[in-house]
């Protein structure tokens, strides 16, 4: 009787920090992200250095699948973690390795509408993350859920991924929603650093279908406010406007974090670009986009690939 006490208040802490956003779990979330950027080899092997040990021998979580998304010199990555004890899958794809790259590819708005669902009317996707989703994570990716979920079938899964990463993850958990996959499950995103990838509409089709999405932000991330926005009178991110353009607009909630990491702002729980929160600053900073949770060189954190 007591094993089974200690099981349900196990599972009922699980769903509590899940509903609502908790740093700890956010952070265990975050080494997913960073365990994504690693060779999909040495992920298998553990061999991901401090990201390796904390996932696995810490965390208590075992890598069930990792593969090769791209070949060349940015070789993107795809993970799927299972954590026994909380009844968990968390999804990890993989950001790119030259962040200045990314930036300079996705500062002006190219966008194309969405087509991979009808019911997500008037949604339009920048074109460079639907292009890299579509042509590179989708393949495989959707397959080994449907794979994984028959084996778990009661298991519930999170979505992550930390700059491109978590573009793609955005995208990717449309798409497993839009499907209908998380029909019998909790699903939850958590993204970090994640630059703006769609319209709302895309998010008004998906995000009622999960039970949460808590996109971090570090102070003045310039990631995760490229391509910027369309601007109304007052300066605030507009959600649309009377011209036949792409408004790039973000999803809520957004968590956002002060320099040192010692305090952190819940945004509007309704509003994607909440200009009390990092809408209001500078976002000029590429070294706050690649330090989050006081994690400053990604590349050691996972063995120096990256």
């Amino acid at each position: 009787m007591k094993r089974i006490l200690t099981a349900c208040l196990i599972l009922t802490l699980v769903m509590l920090v899940q509903a609502q956003y908790n740093e700890d779990f956010a952070k265990e979330v975050f080494y997913i992200a960073l365990l994504a950027n690693c060779k999909a080899d040495k992920v298998l092997a553990n061999d991901c250095g401090p990201a390796s040990k904390f996932v696995v021998s810490d965390f208590g979580m075992e890598v069930l699948h990792a593969w090769k998304n791209e070949e060349g010199i940015n070789g993107l990555t795809t993970v799927i973690v299972k954590k026994e004890k909380a009844k968990t899958i968390y999804v990890g794809l993989s950001g790119t390795k030259h962040m200045a790259q990314l930036v300079a590819d996705i500062v002006t708005p190219d966008a194309v509408d969405y087509t991979l669902h009808s019911e997500a009317k008037g949604a339009q996707v920048m074109k460079y993350f639907n292009d890299k989703y579509t042509k590179n994570f989708r393949v495989n990716l959707i397959d080994h859920i449907k794979e994984v979920q028959k084996e778990y079938p009661n298991f519930d899964i999170i979505f992550t991924g930390h700059s491109l990463g978590a573009g793609m993850a955005t995208l990717a958990l449309a798409d497993y929603s839009l499907l209908g996959l998380g029909k019998d499950r909790n699903v939850y995103g958590y993204t970090f650093g994640q630059p703006r990838v769609a319209n709302y509409k895309l998010f008004d089709a998906f995000l009622p279908k999960v039970q949460g999405f808590y996109r971090v932000v570090h102070e003045n991330d310039i990631v995760a406010h490229v391509p910027p926005c369309i601007v109304d009178s007052d300066f605030n991110c507009k959600k649309e406007g009377l011209l036949p353009r792409f408004y790039p607009y973000h999803p809520p909630e957004e968590i956002w974090y002060n320099e040192d990491w010692t305090n952190y702002s819940t945004c509007d729980i309704d509003l994607g670009e909440d200009p009390k929160c990092s809408d209001k600053g500078m976002n000029d900073s590429l070294r706050d986009h690649v330090e989050y949770f006081n994690v400053a060189d990604i590349g050691i954190f996972i063995g120096g690939d990256y």
